[in-house]
């Protein structure tokens, strides 16, 4: 690789690295000699295609002649239409004869260049051999797979380029919330290094999802979203290739929406209740919730705005319990 990972490429212009053929594989005296009676083969095949060719321009000529006649004769009335027909139609049946044997020797001679080509030992140095590998894209080397020389095979990965001033987020999101991310939902990436969040929109969610275990041992599947980046900042543009964030999709929004802590919310049956703090007393309220983000509760029916509640109440707290407010 004539490059280092970092450097700047320029597309069809910087040569990334050069592929030198693989020699030639040795023949042994045997194998020598197969592949010396293959020429000798397509050599004969050869000459009798030519043969045969000759034979087929003779017959064709003489065809020629014979709708030269007949059309003469057609002319003056002394020869039916089918008579001239099967005539005509011969001498076409002999020109395409002609012509699948011109192909045939064209076949014939390529197999002799093939079979030639098993003989012959390439000089890796001859102009011509070395192919010169140039970027494909501009941009700047991210990866270098292969930094020494080595044999490489058709598919082999050299190193990787991408354009650092045009990324985006990949994140790998639970399949049950992914079923939720539409594109062009909006995002909030954090943990970036900065201090303040940076915008971002969802462009794709992949159709399949994967399994991967997670820190606890737990096998979860997992969609990859692609998002990109909005208004960065300029602290931002050196964020690089595989660098970690954290990201917070909206999947739902609303400009007037109650909320509560959903640390104060527990279940009983198939209803949510909360205990609302009023008057230094606890007591049981049954709301009607509705979206979540973990941290907030929406709130459709049960109480109204302004309403103080207790946060992650314990077991013994019931109904009508006289409670104190925790000073911070």
């Amino acid at each position: 690789v004539c490059s280092s990972l970092g450097d700047q490429v320029i597309a069809g212009e910087t040569i990334l690295t050069s592929i030198d053929p693989a020699p030639s594989t040795l023949l042994d005296p045997r194998a020598r000699a197969q592949a010396e009676a293959v020429v000798s083969l397509h050599k004969a095949s050869r000459q009798q295609a030519v043969e045969l060719l000759e034979v087929r321009r003779a017959a064709l000529k003489m065809a020629d002649a014979d709708r030269d006649r007949v059309r003469s004769l057609t002319r003056a009335g002394s020869l039916s239409d089918s008579e001239r027909d099967r005539i005509e139609t011969e001498a076409s049946m002999k020109a395409a004869e002609v012509r699948a044997a011109e192909f045939s020797l064209q076949v014939i001679d390529y197999e002799i260049i093939q079979a030639q080509a098993a003989l012959e030992q390439p000089d890796s140095t001859s102009p011509g051999s070395i192919v010169e590998v140039k970027s494909p894209v501009s941009g700047r080397i991210l990866k270098v797979m292969q930094e020494s020389e080595t044999a490489i095979t058709p598919g082999m990965p050299i190193l990787e380029i991408g354009d650092p001033g045009d990324i985006e987020v990949e994140a790998e999101i639970l399949s049950r919330d992914a079923v939720a991310i539409k594109v062009g939902d909006s995002v909030e990436i954090d943990q970036w290094g900065g201090a303040a969040p940076i915008k971002g929109r969802v462009t794709r969610v992949e159709p399949a999802a994967f399994t991967k275990i997670s820190a606890l041992g737990v096998e979860e599947q997992r969609v990859i979203v692609l998002m990109d980046l909005i208004d960065m900042p300029e602290a931002a543009k050196s964020l690089g290739d595989r660098y970690r964030v954290e990201v917070r999709v909206a999947t739902w929004h609303s400009d007037d929406a109650l909320v509560i802590p959903a640390g104060s919310l527990f279940r009983e049956g198939n209803l949510w209740k909360t205990y609302v703090f009023k008057n230094d007393v606890a007591k049981l309220t049954t709301i009607e919730a509705g979206r979540s983000d973990g941290r907030f509760t929406q709130v459709l029916s049960g109480i109204p705005a302004g309403e103080e509640v207790l946060l992650h109440p314990p077991d013994t707290v019931k109904d009508g319990a006289s409670v104190t407010r925790r000073s911070r």
